[in-house]
């Protein structure tokens, strides 16, 4: 769990489980989360993603599709769209379709780093446009390289896409951090680092998984995958 995570929920018992744990397919099913987290790639969780199963990524859209909140951070919201197009200023483009990442939305593409904004020291805050209830307010965030949201193959967004954030100095100023509402739950997706600080897109994401624990009354139900 990320620690701001922890140290904004306190001394509350929570039922959270984050990807790259042993046994993270088996937890999914006898720890009944409220939450699950797919964390940034860094350090030695580095691409944990590549060992999640096809059978865990269904367990995983199933534990959303039943009113499980997801929130995946950086690189792992690569895995929701379905194309991921990760393109750095030096190296290879690399270009995955659905049947390559967790596929969870296909009418999405997720595309990063943003123009201009590679780095690989995670050190670089950038202006976004936060979606509030009084319009969008101007904010800063730590980013590392994760995508913004793009529609792929449609003219528009899905209509399941609630976009919460957006880079504010790109061109076109593209989704960077979204709520994707698939059956009862949702998966928060957030390109920037939003918990590497305060501010105001961490605080929307914190409300929500804040709700999702203290406030919905069952965990997700699910079943092992045949």
């Amino acid at each position: 769990m990320p620690e701001k995570l922890r140290q904004d929920l306190g001394s509350k018992p929570v039922n959270i489980i984050e990807a790259g744990i042993d046994g993270f397919r088996n937890a999914l099913i006898t720890r009944k989360p409220k939450v699950v987290i797919l964390p940034e790639i860094h350090g030695e969780r580095s691409f944990y993603s590549r060992h999640i199963s096809k059978e865990t990524q269904q367990l995983l859209y199933n534990f959303v599709q039943n009113g499980g909140l997801l929130k995946t951070i950086c690189a792992s919201v690569f895995e929701i769209g379905g194309r991921k197009v990760y393109h750095p200023p030096k190296g290879v483009t690399k270009i995955r379709d659905a049947a390559h990442v967790f596929g969870f939305e296909p009418e999405l593409k997720m595309f990063g780093p943003l123009p201009g904004k590679w780095n690989p020291q995670n050190d670089t805050r950038i202006p976004i446009l936060v979606k509030t209830n009084g319009g969008l307010q101007r904010d800063h965030v730590w980013y590392g390289n994760g995508p913004c949201i793009l529609p792929f193959g449609q003219k528009s967004l899905p209509s399941n896409l609630e976009p919460l954030a957006y880079s504010e100095d790109t061109e076109g100023q593209p989704i960077v951090a979204g709520a994707l509402h698939i059956g009862k739950g949702q998966t928060l997706m957030s390109g920037p680092l939003s918990h590497y600080s305060d501010n105001l897109l961490w605080r929307i994401f914190l409300s929500r998984i804040e709700k999702q624990l203290f406030e919905t009354a069952k965990p997700p139900v699910l079943q092992p995958t045949s």
